[in-house]
């Protein structure tokens, strides 16, 4: 199923309170994000685009990982990191991903 340095297509959404991710400060906490899942070694994430428009964004990430737990757990780890930089933005607390990350492609 996964083959190292095989690109991976995920898109997670996010839900509309957190609201516009193309701005400055809010892409600032996405890429903290990615830079707290650069941390793992079997985990890489090689873009970030936002999609969407009117609130309803996703962000649509180009990832390699070395397996299926791998993903998962960079995933995760991104995702949290994630949101805690978005809620800190906001002052806000609750759900910022409006589901399970789904992956596109591989």
């Amino acid at each position: 199923m996964f083959a190292v340095g095989d690109p991976i297509i995920v898109v997670a959404r996010v839900v509309r309170a957190v609201g516009d991710l193309r701005r400055a400060r809010a892409a600032g906490a996405v890429e903290r994000a990615v830079d707290t899942a650069h941390a793992r070694a079997d985990f890489r994430i090689l873009d970030v685009g936002v999609t969407g428009r009117r609130g309803d964004h996703a962000l649509q990430l180009v990832v390699e990982a070395d397996d299926r737990i791998a993903l998962a757990r960079g995933m995760q780890g991104f995702q949290v990191a994630a949101a805690r930089a978005l809620n800190a933005l906001s002052a806000r607390r609750g759900t910022v991903f409006a589901d399970r990350y789904k992956i596109v492609r591989r």
